[in-house]
């Protein structure tokens, strides 16, 4: 319970105000931080939600990328199976070219019988 200060002495007065003056200033001080907690809060949460964004949209470039890899690797089996194709076709065409050669080299007679 607290006491008039009217019924204290002087010394005791400074001293009351003098711990009334601080604990105010505590109060103050002790406000002021937990205004700037909650100001510091509203912007780590602020970021955050901008970093889950950034997340969620790498998240998606990188699923689109592994199809774009797995199109490549597709691609890359059809090139290569293409190029062996073109190779028979080669192989074919000179086999061909070889088979006219010597059938024209070769001659052939007829005879009535």
């Amino acid at each position: 319970m607290r006491r008039p200060i009217v019924y204290l002495s002087d010394e005791n007065k400074q001293s009351i105000l003098r711990n009334r003056l601080a604990a105010e200033k505590s109060r103050q001080k002790k406000n002021n931080h937990i205004k700037n907690l909650e100001e510091e809060n509203k912007k780590l949460k602020y970021k955050n939600e901008i970093l889950e964004t950034k997340i969620q949209e790498l998240e998606k470039l990188e699923y689109k990328n592994e199809i774009l890899e797995n199109k490549i690797q597709e691609l890359e089996i059809l090139e290569y199976k293409i190029q062996e194709l073109e190779k028979q076709l080669q192989d074919k065409s000179q086999w061909n070219s070889a088979v006219r050669n010597s059938i024209s080299n070769t001659s052939i007679t007829f005879y009535n019988l």
